[in-house]
């Protein structure tokens, strides 16, 4: 095992894993970045109790809230409205492609089953040339 890592398994509620990955962070990333708020803010949690906690998560909270204000300010409102609408149309072309490829393999099927159909009719017909008497000629009236 490598000596600068150690693994570490957690038990957590289902609650807390779907918000966890709704919020766009990993299990790994969430768990480091709360012992490493938790390691950054343990005298203040040891001396404060619940409280304090409180506090704390409200602090962080309004930190949070203003990274995202940051990165709104950092998007431009018109690139966002512009990468909305062209992933609104990647999406349609993606639907249509799948249509596209579903009729596809429709036709390859009726194409192997017309393909099977005519290897049969040919294999009849075979079948019955050699089941007729060899050297047999047919009256030349009879030309088909």
């Amino acid at each position: 095992m490598n000596e600068e890592k150690r693994r570490v398994n957690a038990y957590i509620t289902n609650e807390l894993y779907t918000r966890v990955i709704q919020s766009g962070y990993g299990i790994t990333d969430a768990i480091i970045q709360g012992l490493k708020c938790l390691m950054s803010h343990q005298g203040e949690i040891k001396s404060g109790g619940n409280e304090n906690i409180l506090e704390l998560q409200e602090a962080l909270i309004k930190e949070l809230q203003d990274r995202i204000k940051e990165m709104q300010e950092v998007i431009d409102p018109l690139e966002l409205g512009q990468l909305r609408i062209k992933s609104e149309e990647l999406e349609k072309h993606n639907k249509t492609l799948k249509k596209e490829l579903e009729n596809a393999s429709q036709r390859e099927q009726d194409l192997k089953s017309m393909h099977n159909n005519y290897m049969m009719q040919m294999q009849t017909l075979i079948n019955q040339k050699a089941i007729e008497a060899p050297g047999a000629k047919k009256p030349w009236w009879r030309f088909w």
